[in-house]
């Protein structure tokens, strides 16, 4: 298992909050009305734009989950890491199809009653080591979503590859992380980098550099 640490340094004109996107996974078995959302999976603290810096540390396992709330994609829903309570059915974690891309997992979902359970929800999840200076707890943190379907089954491929953004949003909130506002992708795909130094400068634009050792 491998660990990435995100280090923000707050150079803009303002003190800023720093909020953490995982990139959405391949979900293969997803309908056109259940294409994945990105829920917010880690959120800072208020960062004082006198260079102060945010970390965040994320590692690369991934982890099948489950729900059943009642919510909408409208940006103030949430989703947490909760069992669900399908008498007749629901999603099950298994094991992936052979021939699957490296790094997939499976999610089978049972026959159950869809008028019944309506908000019947799939995801995957990542943990954080609960960094001491943001707003997040060692533990599995919901990275991204989508409605399950009865009898469907989801070959779910993650990647390495995150987003900073400003704004003002709460851990696992639902968003389309393509429509935010200011925000940066961090790539650690095919590299042997394991940490990434990013500088939010005064004109709103971020700058990021990949490298292996920590900054000093």
């Amino acid at each position: 298992m491998s660990t990435y640490s995100i280090y923000v340094t707050n150079n803009s004109w303002k003190v800023q909050t720093y909020y953490v996107f995982c990139a959405l996974p391949e979900v293969s078995g997803a309908s056109s009305t259940s294409n994945p959302y990105s829920n917010v999976f880690a959120a800072g603290r208020p960062v004082n734009n006198d260079g102060s810096v945010q970390q965040f540390t994320i590692t690369d396992d991934s982890f099948a989950i489950h729900s059943n709330v009642s919510m909408s994609l409208d940006g103030d829903s949430n989703i947490e890491v909760a069992p669900i309570t399908v008498l007749n059915g629901g999603p099950m974690f298994g094991t992936c199809t052979a021939g699957s891309p490296a790094g997939s997992f499976e999610i089978t979902v049972g026959a159950y009653d869809a008028v019944q359970y309506p908000d019947v929800w799939c995801g995957f999840g990542k943990t954080s080591a609960g960094d001491s200076d943001a707003d997040t707890t060692p533990g599995v943190s919901v990275a991204a979503c989508w409605q399950a379907d009865p009898k469907a089954t989801f070959i779910v491929t993650p990647h390495v590859n995150f987003y900073i953004a400003t704004g003002d949003f709460t851990k696992g909130q639902v968003v389309n992380v393509t429509e935010i506002g200011a925000k940066v992708e961090i790539d650690f795909t095919g590299r042997h980098d394991r940490y990434a130094v990013v500088t939010h400068g005064t004109d709103g634009n971020f700058t990021v550099q990949l490298q292996p050792n920590p900054p000093s």
